[in-house]
């Protein structure tokens, strides 16, 4: 495929599969689609997905120039490279100048894999709750002190305590991301985004609004505890549990149920708290496993040029055999485009006329009948004239005196051959410029008075620029007709292919005239617009339905490279590209084919794998976007698809990178 650029303009009522195919047509490697309008199907992400994922298959680099937020939008979610320009560029109506897309930030260059494993999430939190802000606390008045707390928990460790802070900071902001979450119902999708925004910094602790009062710190000596918990939790006290069961239940009433319902109470608060700590890892910290998709980099190819594949009208069953079944069409095509005159062409309108005196020197007289063809230069342009004579003239034969030869002369009337200024001459009466054609060597011809009454009018006629200007539209809309008129050729249960470009092929139309012929007509009532004909002839190749050119090809493009030392067991076809010889009498394709290493994913080893894996760990979707195009720049890799999350997790053990063929 050839390396070169080429430009598509996109109408705006065009399909994506329209554009997939102008794409294909193109027959170059990188094309460039540029949108002068809105196109509706570019801006809908599953379409560009379909584009791209096209051009990635066929080794193409597409380029989107428009002005349309949307397009731009969704070709950066997609990948698909755009070029914002300004919409007066573009001929729009709309003067603002299209916004341009972000640029992604610079990426760092590769980080050498940690020495050792990234904490958990939750080895994290808990690091996390050391830092959490402990208010003093104020001891409860008149509360006498439970006896051996020191030994039940340390003031140093009180990791329930801040349990509870932490539940009251989650609780706070759980309730006004919940509030946030019912402000969304109703919302367009970008509010929606916004608002999820929200809720995500709320949940991280990020809210813009007010902070809740810090919970006041609760201290071990400040939780009741019944006189079996201090038991259980006091090891010197068991021993006196048996002995004080009775005295104990005796003074047990209504300060036991208290002491029951608290810590009841505890345990439920602790429980929710757990949960609260549960859900914020599980929404901050992903932790399930994904997959990066990426593409081998671009193996060293080798090009074998213009393969021959021959094509039969019966069957190949051969199964070593180079050839293919399919036979050629024909059809002639004819499409008519209207064009402008962009400006006035002035055309001879009245001839120039006046009187020659032709001088004779032989000694015979000459009759010049009408019509007869005398020459003369434009002596301010160098330009040479015709002229005729309007009547029957006898010239003399020159007269010998004693005082020498005297030439015979007659005045011959003529006019020009072609009506126009250029043939208006001024008067040379002592220059003879006049030739007369047949006598050349026997008279000549002098015009004493002015040759004069040539004149012009201005027309509106179109000139080669404006023809030229058309067909840089008609080309295209000949070649999408040619597809019309050439289905209408094909036989029965047959196929027109169109792996194989028509013949000619676009840049041989335009550039070779011959190809193709040209009519124009006035449009009635119009007198600046033009009605530009052109009608060209069209092949292309048809092969049976039940034996489709790809299906052949697979065993016709390795029977052909085998001829030239190629082993198909080790190689794969990278790309391939088909041309239909026109000479006549040939029938003949000619393959243009690369070949590369057959298992991609050796290009990509497992080492790289999992370094990429590291480098993309814990970083959000923007940050792991510019440093896999990093790598795309590199030449580690050759593309990339990534999951359409926030953030990757944590864990590079929980990212695959697979590697697709």
């Amino acid at each position: 495929m050839a390396e070169k650029t080429t430009l598509v303009t996109v109408e705006p009522q065009a399909s994506v599969d329209d554009i997939i195919k102008q794409v294909r047509q193109a027959g170059t490697a990188h094309v460039d689609l540029l949108m002068p309008e809105t196109v509706p199907a570019l801006q809908s992400r599953k379409a560009c997905d379909k584009l791209r994922e096209m051009a990635n298959r066929e080794s193409l680099e597409v380029t989107f120039y428009t002005a349309d937020d949307k397009i731009i939008k969704a070709a950066q979610t997609c990948q698909i490279n755009v070029v914002p320009v300004d919409p007066a560029a573009l001929g729009l109506t709309s003067s603002a100048p299209a916004s341009a897309a972000a640029s992604p930030p610079p990426a760092s260059p590769p980080a050498s894999p940690p020495a050792s494993p990234p904490a958990s999430p939750e080895e994290e939190f808990l690091r996390s709750l050391a830092d959490v802000p402990v208010t003093p606390s104020t001891p409860i008045p008149d509360r006498p002190a439970e006896p051996n707390a020191s030994d039940w928990i340390s003031e140093d460790e009180d990791p329930w305590a801040s349990a509870l802070d932490s539940l009251s900071v989650a609780t706070s902001g759980g309730e006004e991301a919940l509030r946030q979450h019912e402000r969304t119902r109703g919302m367009s999708d970008d509010d929606m985004f916004a608002a999820f925004n929200d809720f995500s910094d709320t949940l991280n602790g990020e809210s813009s609004g007010s902070t809740p009062a810090p919970r006041r710190r609760i201290r071990p000596e400040d939780i009741e505890l019944t006189s079996e918990d201090l038991d259980r939790q006091n090891p010197r006290g068991r021993s006196k549990s048996k002995s004080s069961a009775k005295s104990k239940s005796r003074g047990e009433g209504k300060t036991g149920g208290r002491s029951s319902s608290a810590g009841a109470l505890r345990w439920l608060f602790i429980a929710l708290a757990v949960l609260a700590i549960a859900a914020l890892i599980w929404f901050i910290w992903p932790s399930k496993a994904v997959t990066v998709q990426i593409t081998a980099p671009a193996a060293s190819a080798q090009l074998y040029d213009n393969l021959p594949i021959n094509y039969q009208a019966e069957p190949v069953t051969d199964p070593t055999s180079a050839a293919i079944q399919g036979h050629v069409i024909e059809a002639p095509v004819t499409i008519s485009i209207q064009g402008t005159v962009t400006q006035t062409t002035q055309v001879p309108d009245q001839a120039a006329r006046g009187a020659v005196q032709i001088y004779n020197s032989n000694a015979q007289p000459y009759t010049l009948p009408a019509g007869s063809t005398l020459l003369t230069t434009n002596p301010n342009t160098g330009d040479q004239l015709n002229f005729v004579t309007t009547q029957d003239v006898t010239v003399p034969a020159a007269s010998v005196s004693f005082a020498g030869t005297s030439n015979g002369s007659a005045e011959v009337p003529v006019v020009a051959s072609a009506g126009g200024e250029l043939y208006n001459l001024p008067p040379r009466p002592n220059e003879a410029t006049w030739t007369i054609v047949g006598y050349e060597s026997a008279m000549f011809g002098v015009n004493a008075g002015e040759i004069s009454g040539g004149t012009v009018r201005e027309e509106r006629i179109p000139t080669d620029q404006d023809v030229r200007t058309l067909l840089s539209q008609a080309v295209p809309q000949l070649q999408n007709s040619a597809i019309t008129q050439l289905q209408t050729q094909l036989g029965p249960n047959e196929l027109l292919v169109g792996d194989v470009a028509l013949a000619p092929d676009l840049e041989t139309l335009a550039n070779n005239p011959s190809l193709y012929s040209l009519e124009t007509q006035p449009v009635e009532g119009a007198p600046d617009q033009f009605q530009l004909t052109i009608t060209a002839s069209f092949r292309g190749l048809a092969v049976p339905a039940d034996a489709p050119l790809n299906q052949q090809l697979e065993r016709a493009l390795p029977n052909a490279l085998k001829l030239q030392s190629v082993n198909p067991e080790t190689v794969a076809i990278v790309s391939r590209t088909l041309t239909l010889v026109t000479d006549p009498g040939t029938n003949l394709l000619l393959a243009d084919v690369a070949v590369g290493p057959k298992d991609a994913t050796e290009r990509v080893p497992q080492a790289t794998r999992q370094q990429i894996a590291s480098q993309l760990a814990g970083k959000p979707l923007n940050e792991a976007q510019a440093i896999l195009a990093q790598l795309v720049n590199q030449g580690v890799i050759g593309g990339y698809q990534l999951p359409q999350i926030e953030q990757l997790p944590a864990d590079p053990s929980q990212i695959k990178i697979e590697v697709q063929q």
